[in-house]
């Protein structure tokens, strides 16, 4: 059936009887917690992104008692999942219900039934009985997916979970969550965290990984979005990686990009034959845009966002495998204005790395009163902390393997290509 509105008037109702206990069956015994005799979960599915699912919600005891009443809350997250429609399953098709209502709700739905007032008949006991069944449009980030599950916390008042047994018991079941998780995404599209001085520019590049296995691709099409009133692209897009060195450093035969005032699109085809790349874990670089501070203060941030309505016609996000388009994940990225000037590893800001360096980082650690000015120079690993691992690194470079550089900004002055809470004062 078509779930309707639920009236408060018949949740309370349907409440009190759980509570309470039938009157032609006495009093109801205490509501006791978690029975592992008694399970409420809810499914797994699979679902394409911005695509439809159906989860269930299953029901299962190992003991010989039927269930006169139930009442319960399942729960989603709004930001991934919209919730279409509730309809009973296959275990109560033949089930008349003296009393049935079910609620929709921002983040989840309720329902609160009765199988018989006068108790004369009853759920029978059973395992993966399948009570009900809940549409939803899936919207879930496609490196996670999203969790549905059993609530006690949906309505007003909430809608407890419990179960009214046959003979006047009540107990509360075992409650399991279940999952919604995106299907045929591959493909991750990776988008820089960068920081640049005010006024200053700097190259981002965007990146393509394969989650799992190794495809032939033949082709992608990208569009990213940035603010137009912080940032502006300079001149035009170019090849990266192992698209700009196909043919020998040529690339590819169809390169048709278009930068806009927020964002650009690019189209490529490797070749109109039989040459195809692939992208195994962690991926390589393919598109390489300079970005140029136009406005803004310090601590602003562009967001580098995947989108699908650049362009005209919009350009999609996809990877080309034997024809086929193939969707993809998107990783935003950011561009934040942050104060230039520093060299890695010169924690006493004074143009030089040497030991005197790795002392004043030592000093500021463990010797109280410390100070150091700029604590993103003395960031020698840049993991984002400053703490004994950086002059450790520091003294290896300078000592033990003095080949080995350290992460930019270095040897030259520079800002920060890493976003995190470690910052300069000066």
């Amino acid at each position: 059936m078509t779930a309707r509105p639920l009236r408060r008037s018949a949740a309370l109702l349907c409440t009190t009887l759980l509570l309470c206990g039938f009157a032609s069956i006495g009093p109801l015994s205490a509501v006791h917690a978690q029975s592992p005799e008694f399970e409420l979960r809810v499914g797994d599915a699979t679902a394409p992104v911005d695509g439809t699912v159906t989860v269930p919600v299953t029901y299962s005891t190992t003991t010989l008692f039927g269930v006169e009443a139930w009442s319960f809350g399942v729960e989603h997250d709004p930001t991934g999942l919209t919730l279409l429609n509730v309809g009973t399953g296959f275990a109560l098709f033949a089930l008349p219900l003296d009393f049935h209502e079910v609620e929709f709700w921002d983040n989840g739905w309720t329902v609160s039934a009765v199988v018989s007032f006068a108790g004369t008949s009853t759920l029978p006991p059973g395992l993966d009985q399948e009570l009900y069944v809940a549409s939803y449009e899936n919207n879930t980030p496609c490196q996670s997916g999203t969790t549905i599950s059993i609530s006690d916390s949906l309505g007003v008042p909430p809608v407890a979970t419990a179960l009214l047994l046959a003979g006047g018991s009540s107990v509360v079941p075992t409650k399991v969550a279940g999952s919604v998780t995106p299907s045929g995404i591959d493909f991750n599209y990776i988008a820089p965290l960068l920081a640049v001085a005010p006024g200053e520019s700097t190259t981002a590049t965007f990146t393509i990984s394969e989650g799992s296995g190794a495809s032939n691709t033949q082709g992608f099409s990208m569009g990213v979005e940035h603010d137009p009133a912080l940032f502006s692209i300079v001149g035009d897009l170019e090849a990266a990686g192992p698209v700009a060195a196909l043919f020998g450093g040529t690339g590819p035969c169809f390169f048709g990009a278009e930068v806009l005032a927020n964002g650009w699109t690019v189209g490529i085809v490797y070749t109109f034959g039989s040459t195809t790349l692939q992208f195994p874990n962690p991926g390589d670089a393919v598109i390489s845009v300079q970005y140029e501070n136009i406005g803004g203060t310090l601590g602003d941030s562009a967001a580098l966002s995947w989108s699908d309505s650049l362009g005209f016609p919009p350009v999609a996000n996809v990877v080309v495998v034997l024809g086929a388009s193939r969707p993809t994940c998107r990783h935003d990225g950011e561009l934040l204005l942050a104060v230039s000037g520093f060299v890695r590893g010169d924690a006493n800001l004074d143009t030089v790395v040497d030991i005197a360096d790795a002392v004043a980082a030592l000093s500021y650690l463990f010797l109280a009163g410390t100070t150091l000015s700029c604590l993103d120079a003395a960031d020698v690993n840049d993991d984002g902390a400053l703490d004994l691992s950086d002059p450790i690194t520091l003294l290896t470079a300078l000592f033990a393997t003095p080949t080995a550089p350290l992460p930019a900004p270095y040897p030259n002055c520079g800002v920060d290509p890493t976003v995190d809470t470690i910052s300069c004062t000066t």
